[in-house]
């Protein structure tokens, strides 16, 4: 944790202990002071996720700024930098209100500093549409404008399109990642458009791995038939010769034309091979792709990723 927010989260603790709200019951602002207590005596030792709970219950009890300051810290250690943001943004709105102008200053400044690290993903293109129903662990994220805001870790972010297959993607996101999210422009088919009997608008593409994987068959068939040629015409030169060395010029020909045959076939079979592997694992993937589901292109970007659908 930097310096700059636990001397903001001591200062509105040792703040919050000396004032108390008249407001409320004396019965509420004792039981407030003392769970204030007990989370800045927490806060102290480091122990956040302990800290979180009185904190939580002292905004609960009556809201101030100062305390909404405090549990926003407390929220950012806790790497919930959401929580926080949104704490923030209440706490410089009634500051404001309250013309409080040191304590909105105050959350204005650690805004600042939490717009540094929070992570972000950037909708472009069709993404950005208002149209565009944006989800994140299957719930409607925080938008501002073209932008999400996100916690640090594992997200899955969902795109969704009028008359369009839905975007998804698995993303991993560290403090201060930029990640920019493209949906490309294609225009959907007119309603009156007729769909072709038996074309499927969704679903695995098999075209593409079952040529990959019939062309490394077909190399590798023809790498086996050079293969045993070559054995065949080194096994007779050797009967007639009775070696492969020492032969007369016409045998030690047909020697060295089966060991090359040998050679091509071991190089055809083994592209083959990988080719029909390939073939095979790429039309696994494709049969048990979920349907309406795409995978981004990844792109580098400077502060960040770029994913273009």
């Amino acid at each position: 944790m930097t310096r700059r927010p636990v001397a903001l989260l001591l200062a509105c603790l040792v703040a919050l202990s000396a004032r108390g709200a008249l407001a409320q019951s004396g019965a509420d602002e004792a039981r407030r002071t003392k769970l204030f207590q007990e989370g800045k005596r927490l806060a102290d030792e480091g122990r956040w996720s302990e800290a979180v709970v009185p904190l939580r219950e002292v905004v609960v009890i009556r809201s101030a700024p100062k305390a909404l300051i405090a549990l926003a810290v407390v929220e950012r250690q806790l790497m919930r930098f959401v929580e926080a943001h949104a704490l923030l943004e209440r706490a410089e709105a009634e500051a404001k209100a309250g013309s409080l102008a040191e304590d909105a200053q105050a959350a204005r400044a650690a805004l600042d500093d939490l717009d540094k690290v929070i992570p972000r993903v950037v909708l472009q293109g069709d993404a950005a549409d208002p149209s565009a129903e944006v989800f994140v662990d299957d719930r409607a994220p925080v938008r501002r404008g073209d932008e999400l805001l996100l916690d640090p870790g594992e997200h899955v972010v969902r795109v969704e399109l009028p008359r369009r297959a839905p975007h998804r993607e698995r993303l991993s996101i560290a403090p201060g990642q930029v990640v920019k999210i493209a949906v490309a422009g294609v225009a959907p088919p007119p309603p009156s458009a007729p769909i072709a009997a038996g074309v499927a608008t969704e679903g695995p593409s098999v075209m593409g791995p079952l040529t990959l994987g019939g062309s490394g068959i077909a190399l590798a068939g023809a790498g086996l038939a050079f293969m045993i040629i070559g054995w065949n015409n080194q096994v007779d030169a050797e009967n007639e010769c009775g070696g492969t060395v020492g032969c007369s010029p016409t045998l030690q020909d047909l020697v060295d034309d089966g060991a090359t045959k040998i050679v091509v076939g071991d190089v055809l079979l083994g592209v083959g091979g990988a080719a029909a592997l390939g073939g095979a694992i790429w039309l696994v993937v494709e049969l048990t792709r979920e349907p309406g589901s795409e995978l981004g292109a990844f792109r580098p970007d400077p502060r960040g990723i770029s994913i273009a659908f």
